[in-house]
């Protein structure tokens, strides 16, 4: 059975929480897995394209081809939705 010191008073969110940061630890820690970081980053990448693009037409999905810094700055502005980034500035 798995470890629960202390899990069993987490809610669902602090459970999930908690397993996000340990597998992103171990993902970046641990050079045996660098293998399955690269297929992690792979997976994000796909998540992102299809959450973000997914209603997108043709037409505009062509300039992204040529303008990187637009692709990044809506990876930036959809890991802020989904509050892995702080996108308020700093004083």
């Amino acid at each position: 059975m798995a470890k629960t010191s202390g899990l069993e008073n987490l809610s669902r969110e602090e459970l999930l929480e908690n397993l996000e940061g340990g597998l992103f630890d171990l993902l970046t820690t641990e050079e045996d897995y660098s293998d399955l970081a690269e297929m992690t980053l792979a997976l994000g990448i796909r998540h992102f394209l299809m959450e973000r693009f997914d209603q997108a037409k043709r037409e505009d999905l062509l300039p992204l081809f040529d303008d990187a810094e637009r692709l990044l700055a809506e990876l930036v502005a959809h890991a802020g939705e989904l509050g892995l980034v702080d996108l308020e500035e700093e004083d």
